[in-house]
């Protein structure tokens, strides 16, 4: 699976071009920002969380490594 990540404004070597500027914004304008995408997130995992978990858990299950099992169950 080919994936592609947003820049995290450390060089990475991806593409300049994908960089995103992001404009200043006033104290009020960042917390109603924040607050909202914390909401969205809120929704977004109620809605998909359990696709999420069993991505995670397909991933987690492809890269397990039994020779280093300490025999912790998954979630934690």
């Amino acid at each position: 699976m080919n994936k592609t990540y947003p820049d995290t404004g450390h060089d990475d070597g991806h593409d300049e071009r994908a960089r995103v500027t992001l404009p200043r914004l006033s104290d009020e304008a960042v917390i109603e920002l924040h607050d909202f995408i914390h909401q969205l997130l809120d929704r977004f995992e109620a809605s998909y969380g359990a696709q999420i978990d069993r991505f995670y858990e397909a991933l987690w299950e492809d890269s397990r490594d039994d020779t280093l099992d300490v025999r912790m169950d998954w979630p934690l």
